[in-house]
């Protein structure tokens, strides 16, 4: 009679519960003493010193905070680590790892026995804390039961993932310390190739000072920081159903990767050989891999460690888009040493000039060199972005004002003005009349950023200048770069007057009336091109007053209808400072009309 095989070995299961003991068991007297007992603690503190309308908030708080404390993904990825290490470390030994694949036990049960010990080690604890959280809350009349359900199966998929990750990093490396940095590295990946773009952009682009790569989109293959981003207790005023199973669906696509993981890592324990234990990977394949990471995202950061070692006084990265000669041999220099480094880790020695591949050390220079040319020659679209994907473009002005455009017209100027732009003088040297000037644009669908700026000087940057205050030069586009197309509805917080001679500030807020000819008035002068985008169109005897207005785009309690601004939260109390010189004459005589200067 054949004998039923099976995928589960409770002996082993059980040998793995007892014999760590101790790691469960310090988890569980931790969430009581972290846990547990101060929030039980605190909410009785609550009920007894504060009133009955503050005190359920009060209590909501305690709760949020510590189930932040407690359920993150950070606490979440840590405890898989340690439980993924402790049930498959016989693996990287080679005496227990012949000694146990000696057993008469399938390798599936052998795999499903281990892994399912260390997922229950660590989640019984965890799902019995926040049963007893929920009996707490519900014992205080908090109304949030419904709300730590959801929180403990968004916990419980945190660590699924991280841990059947973790499951299959060890059965690629050799030796459990690697296995946890390499599992450190997936965790971080994304996050580190986009911050290092971001970086390499910066430094090798004429006047690119922030550039946002890192959007909602890429943050959904970085589980740590989304799941940070989305755990939790949500504190607002109604704690419904509805809102407290609102992020479980965030939560729940990543079961499909913890499975997946599974199934590569039994495949990988199945394939993996005894005689690689102390490797630093398992498997060929996992080499050129290996190699490959290593050296194009480590010489990248090896280098900005130079440049900023060496960047003390702040020039050296300053002028490094004038320099690419320098900083592409710095760039080169640091991949060979990272591919020889890489094969020193693989080959665990020293000595590796014979088995290197000089090939493979060349490809790999050349796709970084050819990267960071890329970056750096501004292919179209790649870093000053194409019009057609551009939502609205911000222009900051030597007043500190933000002018903000969302019409096509605009921003093609704008995107044109940029790709023609000359290199300005990077000494680090300031004049007086210098010209500063930030431009942001915000991409469509994704709502990235990619932010300019700017510092001009009239000696020798003239010709960025008169390109600049070309596209400036209708009073019209700078009125509604300024207020928006709907200028005339704009919704004002406060208007003031500064008498730039007595130093005083005049507010006229709510003297509707003078305001309101005031601003009329303003507009009409900025409509005939009074307004210029830089300040030496006048010296200090020329400038009369400042005129501050902070408004936002809201008609008499409504959102103004027929504006689809992209950028529209920067009008939401959006400030304008208007430097009134002698060219402003309907404004002058405003203001004199009324007693605001003399």
């Amino acid at each position: 009679m054949e004998s039923k095989t099976s995928f589960f070995n409770k002996t082993i299961f059980m040998k793995d519960i007892t014999r760590f003991w101790a790691v469960w068991g310090l988890e569980a007297i931790g969430l009581l003493m972290a846990g547990i007992l101060p929030v039980y603690t605190s909410c009785n503190n609550i009920v007894q010193n504060y009133s009955v309308d503050d005190s359920l908030e009060a209590m909501r708080s305690v709760f949020s905070s510590d189930v932040m404390i407690t359920g993150n993904s950070i606490v979440m990825a840590a405890f898989a680590l340690v439980a993924a290490v402790l049930v498959f470390s016989y693996i990287n030994n080679t005496r227990d790892s012949y000694m146990i694949h000696s057993l008469p036990v399938k390798k599936e049960a052998l795999f499903i026995s281990h892994y399912a010990a260390g997922f229950v080690m660590v989640m019984v604890p965890y799902v019995l804390y926040s049963i007893i959280l929920t009996i707490i809350s519900m014992g205080f009349e908090v109304g949030i039961a419904h709300a730590l359900v959801g929180v403990m199966l968004e916990g419980i998929i945190e660590f699924f993932l991280f841990y059947s990750m973790m499951c299959m990093v060890i059965m690629i490396s050799g030796n459990s310390v690697i296995a946890a940095v390499i599992y450190g590295v997936l965790n971080i990946l994304v996050v580190g190739v986009s911050v290092l773009y971001n970086l390499l952009s910066t430094l090798l682009v004429y006047g690119l000072s922030s550039n946002e790569f890192f959007s909602a989109r890429l943050m959904k293959f970085s589980p740590v920081i989304y799941f940070l981003k989305y755990f939790g207790l949500d504190c607002g005023d109604a704690y419904t159903m509805e809102n407290a199973y609102k992020n479980l669906g965030r939560f729940a696509v990543y079961i499909i990767p913890a499975v997946l993981f599974i199934i590569v890592a039994l495949y990988l324990y199945k394939k993996r050989a005894a005689e690689i234990v102390g490797d630093t990977v398992a498997f060929k394949w996992c080499r050129p891999v290996f190699r490959t990471v290593f050296t194009l995202t480590g010489a990248p950061s090896v280098a900005f460690l130079f440049l900023f070692i060496a960047d003390m006084n702040g020039s050296v990265i300053q002028k490094a888009s004038n320099n690419f000669p320098l900083v592409s041999i710095l760039f080169i220099l640091c991949s060979i040493a990272c591919y020889f480094i890489s094969d020193m880790i693989l080959n665990k020695t020293f000595f590796i000039w014979k088995k290197t591949s000089y090939v493979g050390m060349g490809v790999l220079t050349i796709i970084l060199f050819g990267f960071i040319s890329l970056i750096h020659f501004e292919i179209p679209g790649m870093i000053i972005p194409k019009s057609e994907k551009v939502a609205c473009v911000r222009v900051g002005d030597n007043h500190g004002n933000g002018m903000i455009y969302e019409d096509q017209e605009t921003i093609n100027k704008i995107v044109n003005m940029q790709s023609k732009l000359k290199k300005g003088d990077d000494s680090g040297n300031s004049e007086e009349n210098d010209l500063y000037v930030n431009i942001e644009y915000t991409m469509k669908g994704t709502g990235e950023r990619r932010e300019f700026a700017y510092t001009w000087k009239e000696s020798t940057d003239k010709d960025n200048i008169d390109m600049y205050k070309k596209i400036f030069s209708d009073g019209k586009t700078v009125l509604e770069g300024l207020f928006s197309t709907s200028y005339k509805d704009i919704n004002i917080y406060s208007f003031s007057v500064d008498d730039h001679k007595l130093q005083q500030s005049v507010e006229i807020t709510d003297k509707y009336e003078e305001r309101a000819l005031i601003y009329n008035a303003l507009i009409e002068d900025i409509k005939n091109n009074c307004y210029d985008p830089d300040n030496w169109s006048f010296d200090e005897r020329e400038l009369v007053t400042n005129i501050d207005i902070d408004f936002s785009l809201y008609s008499k309690g409504n959102k103004i209808k027929n504006h689809n601004m992209a950028y529209i939260k920067a009008f939401e109390g959006q400030y304008v400072s208007i430097a009134v010189t002698d060219k402003f004459v309907n404004t002058v005589k405003a203001l004199k009309h009324f007693g605001y200067i003399k």
